[in-house]
């Protein structure tokens, strides 16, 4: 993850400084919970993130309970009964499975 001030701009270092955002604003799903007999506690998995797990304390709740969807770009463009309607290409989705 790249170093971004409080503004959210990227840094030109990837050495964090104080006062900068160390979590990522992309709002993930939990996967996967693993049970660390030894610890009673609880690591989860993200999806996407199959490599890595984290503590609660290591996560931040979402501020909502719904999926989101980033824009990836307008692809497309036609009117019809007077409307206008744009085929968006999804973040995290192939181009083919653009919608209108």
């Amino acid at each position: 993850m790249k170093a971004k001030d409080a503004l959210g701009h990227n840094q030109n270092t990837n050495q964090f400084r104080e006062g900068d955002m160390r979590f990522s604003k992309e709002t993930r799903t939990i996967q996967n919970i693993f049970v660390m007999r030894d610890l009673l506690r609880y690591r989860y998995q993200l999806k996407g993130m199959p490599q890595v797990s984290w503590y609660e304390e290591e996560l931040m709740p979402a501020k909502t309970q719904e999926e989101t969807y980033i824009v990836k770009a307008i692809v497309g463009k036609k009117r019809m009964n007077n409307q206008i309607y744009y085929k968006v290409w999804w973040e995290k989705a192939k181009k083919k499975d653009a919608t209108w």
